[in-house]
């Protein structure tokens, strides 16, 4: 089995639901996830970055807020996999 090229580091700051209306309305979800890519062949940061989403609760109900759960983490995903994408092809 080869070695990797990079190794990526993620580091999960915020994961929440913020009641900024108070307890009876519906929170809004809130994901941050601070990345780093490093070179597996001479150790060395290749980039660094901080990704952010949020998702608005259709209800305040936990199938509603799973879901907006579910919308925000797949956002900060889809923006990690595209800036890993372009570091690696650099």
């Amino acid at each position: 089995m080869g070695r990797a090229d990079y190794v990526l580091k993620i580091d999960v700051r915020r994961f929440e639901a913020r009641y900024d209306n108070g307890p009876e309305f519906a929170p809004t979800i809130n994901v941050e996830v601070r990345a780093a890519l490093t070179r597996s062949s001479d150790r060395n940061v290749a980039g660094e970055r901080l990704f952010r989403a949020s998702a608005p609760a259709a209800d305040n109900r936990v199938g509603a807020i799973a879901a907006a759960f579910d919308k925000a983490v797949a956002e900060v995903v889809g923006q990690l996999v595209t800036w890993v994408d372009a570091k690696g092809a650099a």
